[in-house]
């Protein structure tokens, strides 16, 4: 292949790009928007578009399981029941609490 023959093609698939791109609505409106960012501020349109390479990245990769399985022998669930010991379901009574509860009316019947 000759240099001008792969300028032709390469001229072609161009001119093919930006002609179905421009079929997009709104595809105009985004270009100027870039075109006249990157002109404002070209760190600001690189910053921008390594954003959207970033988050285009993480939206297409492979997702992962939190969820580990683990195979525990019928002796380390023992150990483990052994050495757990319940953390108590309300904190223990104050004696303010206490002065206040005997304070209350309690109705019987």
């Amino acid at each position: 292949m000759h240099l001008h023959e792969v300028h032709n093609a390469t001229a072609r698939f161009v001119g093919d790009a930006t002609a179905q791109l421009s079929r997009i609505p709104g595809s105009a409106i985004a270009a100027r928007y870039i075109q006249s960012s990157y002109q404002d501020d070209p760190v600001r349109s690189a910053i921008e578009l390594f954003l959207f390479l970033f988050a285009v990245r993480y939206l297409l990769a492979p997702k992962y399981s939190t969820q580990k399985t683990v195979q525990l022998t019928d002796a380390e669930i023992d150990e483990l029941v052994e050495d757990w010991t319940p953390e108590p379901l309300v904190a223990p009574v104050t004696q303010l609490e206490e002065l206040d509860n005997d304070k209350r009316p309690v109705i019987v019947g």
